[in-house]
């Protein structure tokens, strides 16, 4: 390889790295939060994991894919908890009835529905899909429920959907149980 190439792949590399999102970080020993600006866009067929208590492992990966099916194309945003001690939630659903979860909600263990998997928007040749995508919502919050030591502890993550991007532009974390609840988007 050209040692000229190389050189030039260096700086561009370093480049790169320096138009990263701007990120505020508020952290103290009960409450994480983290702000993107701008928010950071997981375009298709991209991820991005996140340690949401801080403790150097992934608990989430948020996902935009993309696949061809036969003639189809088929269009996915996703939210997958990595690990079994950690669920998330959009709301509740009863039927084709959905509540979803909005500012200024208080999560529990009890208020909502916990899923290890939330297939937000979409779409296929069928249409819109997804929990967010087939009742034309567009950006919310998803609920974060993580299990420590068989103690349930609260965060949120603020999301944006589009039919080719999935885009986070905050989240919070509650390290400590007590009381064993988060009140989504509220930053103490």
């Amino acid at each position: 390889m050209d040692l000229r190439y190389l050189y030039c792949l260096i700086l561009l590399l370093i480049f790169h790295s320096c138009e990263k999102t701007d990120v505020k970080s508020e952290n103290d020993d009960s409450f994480i939060y983290i702000s993107y600006d701008p928010p950071e866009v997981i375009a298709l067929g991209d991820s991005l994991l996140l340690d949401v208590n801080n403790d150097t492992v992934a608990d989430i990966m948020l996902i935009s894919i993309h696949q061809e099916l036969d003639r189809y194309t088929y269009i996915s945003n996703e939210s997958v908890a990595i690990h079994d001690s950690i669920t998330m939630s959009f709301g509740t659903q009863f039927g084709s009835v959905f509540t979803f979860i909005e500012m200024g909600d208080t999560l529990n263990e009890g208020t909502v529905q916990w899923n290890q998997l939330i297939p937000l928007s979409g779409r296929s040749f069928s249409g819109k899909s997804g929990v967010w995508g087939g009742n034309g919502k567009c950006e919310g919050y998803i609920g974060i429920k993580l299990i420590e030591q068989h103690k349930p502890k609260f965060g949120w993550l603020k999301l944006g959907t589009t039919d080719t991007s999935l885009t986070l532009n905050e989240y919070a974390f509650k390290k400590d149980e007590i009381p064993p609840a988060i009140i989504v988007g509220n930053i103490p």
